[in-house]
């Protein structure tokens, strides 16, 4: 990973520009185990941080939310679990079961490349009683492959 390459800031939902409360405004209900989103790589990148930023408390129950990939999308993919090169899953994991407004849960120390065309989504495995947020991840740019390269369709216009 090049730090000197920038960074990426995917946040999932997008915040709704419209809203008088931002901060709030499309939150994630966080109390159901469920996929709570995702998003598409559309640049080779590696992923380096993934995280949820608490906008509703969680309480009783810490929250499990597992990193899944699919490396062919559209209908119909097969997600499988975010993996390092030494096989360990990436799993963000909160500490506590009750996690106050403000607090961001954060899951770092890790590093996994994404091709273009990948997709990634967010799957609460494990889910608190009451809590709302947003969710992030962070990537750096790679730089493409001249595989990569060969794979696109440029536009003749």
């Amino acid at each position: 990973m090049a730090i000197d390459a920038g960074a990426i800031t995917v946040v999932v939902p997008t915040q709704a520009a419209t809203s008088a409360n931002p901060e709030t405004a499309g939150a994630i209900t966080l109390s159901t185990a469920a996929v709570k989103g995702g998003f598409q790589v559309v640049e080779e990148c590696d992923i380096f941080e993934v995280g949820i930023v608490v906008t509703t408390a969680l309480t009783v129950s810490a929250i499990v939310m597992a990193v899944e990939r699919a490396t062919v999308t559209g209908t119909g993919a097969t997600f499988s679990a975010l993996t390092q090169s030494n096989g360990q899953t990436i799993t963000l994991t909160s500490p506590t079961a009750a996690v106050a407004i403000g607090t961001q849960i954060i899951k770092r120390g890790f590093n996994v490349h994404l091709n273009k065309g990948d997709c990634i989504r967010f799957n609460v495995t494990t889910a608190p009683t009451a809590g709302a947020g947003y969710i992030y991840a962070k990537l750096c740019p790679t730089g493409e492959s001249a595989s990569a390269a060969a794979d696109q369709l440029i536009s003749s216009t």
